[in-house]
């Protein structure tokens, strides 16, 4: 999701040095841990590690942790889009802990 609201893609790419929301699944616990059941708030931050390559540049992380008001086991990552980023479509890389998330993910940049 674009910092202006709207869904990434090619007639709506992000800007470069915009904010970007990138939701995963699978990237373990929070902190405070959550609850079965429950929704997540931006107050859990994922416990490990979090990476983000966006165009094969290093993103800076602005938020990893529960995608607050989805149930819990939503994960939400904001990451800045890098000013050297080529435009286009580019391949979008995060890592939790360590380990890649599903490859061949892609974003379209101004």
């Amino acid at each position: 999701i674009n910092q202006t609201g709207t869904v990434n893609g090619a007639n709506a790419p992000a800007a470069k040095a915009s904010i970007v929301a990138i939701y995963i699944t699978g990237a373990g616990q929070l902190i405070p841990a959550g609850k079965t059941g429950a929704l997540g708030t931006a107050t859990q931050a994922i416990a490990a590690s979090v990476a983000v390559t966006i165009g094969g540049q290093d993103a800076a992380v602005t938020y990893a942790g529960a995608a607050p008001g989805s149930l819990q086991g939503l994960y939400q990552i904001n990451a800045m889009v890098p000013a050297g980023s080529a435009s286009g479509s580019v391949p979008v890389q995060v890592k939790v802990g360590g380990t890649s998330a599903q490859s061949a993910v892609t974003m379209y940049v101004q």
